[in-house]
Order: structure tokens, then C-alpha cells, then sequence
């Protein structure tokens, strides 16, 4: 789902953030414009295991933003959910344009349904091995210095210090996990 590269005497720019839910109704079915890699929002460039981003209209009648979204959110418009042939996959965002959702384990293609509580979308989902992308904060790569601190021009790393870097797409990893972790 992700990874970190470590890199020494570097400076790159970072954030981390979290808001909160905001309502609104959802009156039409879904619109996906588009199925992007989560990190520089690339088309047709979804990755095993991986964030992407559903862009498009109308995908969910409220915004939640805090990282810690179920696999189906509630909304006062109804249950806003994500499958990939009928299985849940995790989300991460939900806004009315924009759904932050972790792809199938397994390359290949899906039949990506969106639910916006009052109506689904069925859009064909092609998830490639891997897709490698970098998160971007200000248009500088997502970083955080060794102490846990945002890496920024007025806060760079100490020399000889660890900075992780943050991507998504590197494609499979080892070990067992379940469908949608």
C-alpha cells in the first residue's frame, strides 16, 4: 500500500493532515471522470495494493477527511461505498469529487462500482503490478525528517539523519494480507 525510501542530507517539503465531515445530499448517481494513482494522479496508472483516486461528480453526499474511514461511511445522503467485484475496498477520503480508496491485492480487471447512497457506478478498473508514485505536498515530494517532524525549507534534516519519503505503487508485498488492508 505504501513504502518509504531513505535518503540521507536531502530536503523535500511534507504535510500531514486531518478535517472532518461536512454534509451534503447527493441527488444524482455518480459521475467518474476519472481512476488515478494516489500519488501523482496519473491515469490508467492504478497499482496492486495500492491508493488511487476515483475523480468525478456527485461521488458522496458528504466530505470525510480524517484517515480513519470505514469501508462504508455513512452520509445523511446514505452509505457511500467502493467494490472491486463485489469486494470492499478501503477508504481513506470521501468527498463529493473525489473518493481516496486502496486497490484490489491482485492485478487485473475489476468492475468498480461507486456508491454515492442513493446511486451506484460501474466503471471497469484495469490495476496494473505496479505503478510507482510519489506524494506530493506544494508540489515538492511528501517527506518527514527522522524525529517525526514535517521536513520543510525552514526545518530540513539534520546530516546523517534518516528522511522518509512518501509514495504508493510499488506493487506487491510480501507476506499474507487480507483483501483490502
Amino acid at each position: 500500500m505504501g513504502f518509504r525510501i531513505f535518503l540521507r542530507n536531502a530536503t523535500f517539503g511534507a504535510a500531514l493532515g486531518a478535517a472532518a465531515l461536512t454534509a451534503a445530499r447527493a441527488q444524482t448517481a455518480p459521475s467518474i471522470d476519472a481512476l488515478v494513482n494516489g500519488a501523482p494522479f496519473q491515469e490508467n496508472a492504478v497499482a496492486a495494493d495500492s491508493w488511487f483516486s476515483v475523480m468525478g461528480k456527485d461521488l458522496a453526499g458528504c466530505t470525510l477527511a480524517d484517515g480513519n474511514v470505514p469501508m462504508k461511511v455513512s452520509c445523511p445522503s446514505g452509505d457511500i461505498a467502493v467494490t472491486a467485484d463485489g469486494q470492499a475496498l478501503r477508504l481513506w477520503y470521501v468527498s463529493p469529487t473525489q473518493l481516496n480508496v486502496v486497490s484490489p491485492a491482485v492485478p487485473g480487471t475489476y468492475q468498480l462500482a461507486v456508491s454515492n447512497g442513493s446511486f451506484t457506478t460501474i466503471k471497469p478498473l484495469t490495476v496494473l503490478p505496479d505503478s510507482v508514485g510519489i506524494f506530493h505536498y506544494n508540489h515538492l515530494a511528501a517527506t518527514v525528517n527522522q524525529d517525526g517532524t514535517k521536513q520543510w525549507f525552514d526545518n530540513p534534516a539534520a546530516p546523517g539523519t534518516v528522511v522518509s519519503l512518501w509514495g504508493t505503487g510499488c506493487g506487491p508485498v510480501t507476506g499474507t494480507q487480507q483483501y483490502g488492508d
